[in-house]
């Protein structure tokens, strides 16, 4: 029985610009297709080229004030600094046991670390009833650098769940005590 040749396997190749080795180069600024997203999000024209994190994004569109986020980058740096020092891949630190001695300067590096950001966590968490949906908000703003369609609408509850951002990131700023740049 005589097999059938496939001109094109697997999946068709994006286009774009690419390295003598076939991958493709990145491109600078956002996409075309992120662009259209941000503007049909309503992002003005002018801040919509952007880039950089999602806090950066909601701070150049005015949502997050300049101490809003640096507290939140202060969360992100202190959960990838906790991250690195667990040895775990992303979002399964797990305890694996086998602890030496708490003399050690590792495990005293890992404690200090642990403490650092849970510590800015409960402080951003403490005060609010719906922590289970701001958790997900920190954790896809700061931890998976992804920006939430919802705190981008124009709606009554865009703007409730904006409110509840920025009140955490603010309270983590004061606890922090990062004065916010246009007041000082």
């Amino acid at each position: 029985m005589s097999r059938k040749w496939r001109s094109k396997a697997g999946r068709p190749r994006k286009e774009g610009p690419r390295t003598p080795g076939g991958k493709l180069r990145p491109t600078d600024g956002p996409t075309p297709e992120a662009l259209a997203h941000r503007t049909a999000l309503g992002v003005p024209a002018d801040r919509a080229r952007v880039t950089g994190s999602a806090l950066r994004v909601l701070h150049e569109n005015g949502t997050l004030s300049w101490a809003e986020f640096q507290a939140g980058e202060s969360l992100r740096a202190a959960w990838l600094r906790w991250r690195s020092l667990s040895g775990c891949p992303h979002r399964t630190a797990r305890d694996r046991g086998g602890r030496g001695s708490d003399a050690d300067p590792a495990w005293r590096e890992f404690d200090d670390a642990t403490r650092a950001y849970e510590e800015r966590l409960a402080v951003a968490l403490a005060g609010c009833a719906a922590h289970r949906l701001l958790l997900a908000y920190l954790d896809q703003l700061c931890f998976e650098d992804v920006l939430p369609a919802r705190l981008l609408e124009r709606s009554n509850l865009g703007l409730a769940h904006r409110t509840m951002v920025k009140a955490a990131l603010a309270a983590l700023a004061k606890h922090l005590r990062i004065a916010d740049r246009e007041a000082a």
